[in-house]
């Protein structure tokens, strides 16, 4: 199985990180849904899109990066 890492953007969310939770919206329960059934190996939240830094970081790892834009 493919391992990849993806980027999962939605705008106007509020990230309580003291509970580590991220709201109660249906774009935040498929992302969290996938990340819960190990259909995604890595989780990244983004409100508007991936720094450069990070995408070529990911690259220099190997790591495929796939954008869904929620």
């Amino acid at each position: 199985m493919e391992h990849n890492t993806w980027l999962i953007c939605w705008r106007k969310t509020k990230i309580d990180l003291r509970s580590n939770r991220i709201g109660n919206t249906g774009a935040q329960q498929v992302a969290l849904a996938l990340k819960n059934n190990k259909l995604i190996e890595k989780l990244i939240l983004a409100e508007n899109s991936i720094s450069k830094e990070l995408q070529t970081h990911l690259e220099k790892e190997g790591k495929r990066l796939k954008f869904l834009v929620l």
